[in-house]
């Protein structure tokens, strides 16, 4: 192997001179071993040299003032299925992917297909995306961040992006991670794929959190976009978790406004003295539910503690506090019937709402907290001897 130190590599190769380089061989000037990072499908470039590109990309952003805006596509930007019923839905148009670009392709009654090799994919993109991309590529540099295939992540792109004026080629597919953020059936995600030493700059869109690890400062989880009920949905890998459910269709486009505003808002405040972005967004979601105390009852299984539950960590995340019993902190009580005990102990307390999940879920999808008055729990007869326990 040679002794090479040329800053640029593919698969063991130095893009240079052609000398085939092994990771021991590696030495800076002073003889000390310099260190790669490793990029897409076998690219790799000395530290030194990826830090010199990335601090140039990063002033190049900042005099624009711009930040970087990392997308998600499954269930965030689109809803996609491979199920051939798709086709056959009553009162849908069906595109293919070359005849998306004559019409607007996130309309209501719209649906591109995708043909991959083999296979078809049906592909709903969520109401309103045109306008929020078209907006978003103004004051953000837009990334795909997807755990789809890369044919699928460029397949998407181009229908969203045909002259390639959004994305560009800033995409990362799972094709394009190490095999440590693979682990047998699930797929890991993280900055580190896009921005390796700073990302006190970059905002995540992404309706499943837990697939983003140790970024997630950096996240704003969206609510999940739904379309095809009932069919199985692609690239579902076993660690993604939503981080609420899907409301009726009328909300979506509500939904992505929300988010909207809400990039803006995290912008604004980075520019105007708040260089970290992790820390705009954290104090951006714990105001949603600031001073809220919340008891569920119904929700969270007993085989569960309370603070281990999904649905605890995304409530701590937008500022509320959560305890397993009633008492006399609460302000909420999130049940899922009426009936229980913890309801009829509730009912006796005048200051305490008594909410659906729906409360929940909307006050953290829309980054609001929400009217209570319309999230009331039903009063139906329950027909049992003595109330539930929980």
């Amino acid at each position: 192997m040679a002794d090479c130190e040329h800053a640029i590599r593919y698969m063991g190769m130095c893009a240079d001179c052609g000398e085939l380089v092994s990771d021991d061989d590696d030495s800076d000037d002073e003889g000390e071993k310099q260190q790669m990072v490793y990029c897409a499908n076998g690219l790799a470039v000395s530290k030194k040299h990826a830090y010199k590109i990335f601090d140039t990309g990063r002033k190049r952003l900042v005099k624009e003032r711009k930040l970087a805006l990392i997308l998600d596509l499954d269930k965030t930007l689109l809803h996609a299925t491979a199920d051939e019923q798709a086709e056959s839905l009553s009162a849908i148009r069906v595109l293919t992917a070359d005849q998306s670009g004559t019409e607007p392709y996130d309309q209501e009654d719209v649906i591109v297909k995708h043909t991959l090799g083999a296979i078809n994919y049906y592909v709903k993109y969520r109401p309103g995306l045109i306008d929020f991309l078209h907006k978003a590529s103004r004051d953000f540099e837009l990334w795909i961040f997807t755990a789809g295939t890369r044919p699928y992540a460029v397949s998407n792109a181009r229908v969203m992006d045909p002259d390639e004026s959004l994305f560009g080629d800033r995409i990362v597919s799972r094709d394009d991670l190490p095999a440590d953020y693979k682990p047998g059936r699930q797929v890991f995600k993280s900055l580190q794929a896009v921005f390796p030493f700073d990302d006190t700059f970059a905002i995540i869109l992404d309706d499943s959190p837990d697939v983003w690890g140790s970024n997630m400062s950096n996240l704003l989880p969206v609510a999940p976009y739904t379309f095809f009920t009932g069919f199985e949905d692609v690239n579902n890998f076993t660690n993604t978790s939503s981080a609420g459910i899907q409301r009726k269709a009328k909300h979506d486009r509500k939904m992505l406004e929300a988010i909207w505003l809400t990039v803006q808002e995290a912008r604004r405040r980075f520019f105007d003295n708040q260089p970290d972005i992790k820390e705009v967004l954290t104090q951006l979601k714990t105001s949603v539910l600031k001073s809220v105390c919340i008891c569920f009852s119904g929700i969270i299984s007993n085989r569960k503690t309370v603070q281990d539950h999904p649905v605890t960590k995304i409530a701590e995340t937008f500022g509320a506090t959560v305890v397993p019993t009633v008492t006399s902190d609460i302000t909420h009580l999130v049940a899922k019937q009426a009936g229980t005990l913890k309801v009829e102990k509730a009912q006796s307390m005048p200051d305490v709402y008594i909410v659906t999940m729906d409360w929940l879920h909307d006050s953290i999808a829309y980054y609001s907290r929400q009217n209570e008055r319309y999230y009331s729990l039903p009063e139906r007869p329950v027909k049992r001897r003595k109330p539930l326990d929980s």
